[in-house]
């Protein structure tokens, strides 16, 4: 998110707009998906599924990651990567201009108040609740 910030912020302001806040935490929500949170989401549910059933496949998550890569090759582990996105980006896209604006209202312009683990937690947490809140219809459905 905050690479990506750095690359669309005003130069002359140094400010972001709205729109600009909502596509970073899309972008931010992409490459999370595709770097962590796919590969992740694949391994839980196979093993997850394993064990409801009882068929055995698997010993844990680092032997199903392991016999997909070898069965299924890299690939295995990205079935079920265009829902995922979707979740995670819209996700990422709520919850840091969230994270701003419930700041902003806290603090102001306040640069101390801003560095804050307080209000920053605080904020965060705000943002984490509403972005749940959006997001749920779609992780169920995803699920």
């Amino acid at each position: 998110y905050t690479n990506l910030v750095n690359m669309v912020r005003d130069e002359k302001t140094g400010k972001l707009s709205p729109l600009m806040n909502v596509a970073c935490g899309l972008g931010a929500g992409i490459c999370e998906a595709v770097c962590a949170v796919t590969p992740v989401e694949t391994v839980k549910t196979r093993v997850t599924d394993d064990m409801r059933r009882g068929t055995g496949n698997y010993k844990g998550s680092l032997d199903a990651f392991m016999k997909i890569l070898k069965n299924e090759g890299p690939g295995g582990l990205y079935r079920g990567v265009v829902p995922t996105i979707a979740k995670q980006a819209t996700n990422q896209a709520v919850r840091f201009p969230t994270q701003f604006y419930v700041m902003q209202l806290m603090v102001g312009d306040n640069k101390e108040k801003m560095a804050s683990p307080i209000y920053n937690g605080l904020a965060g947490a705000a943002a984490g609740a509403v972005s749940v809140i959006v997001t749920m219809p779609q992780d169920t459905i995803k699920t």
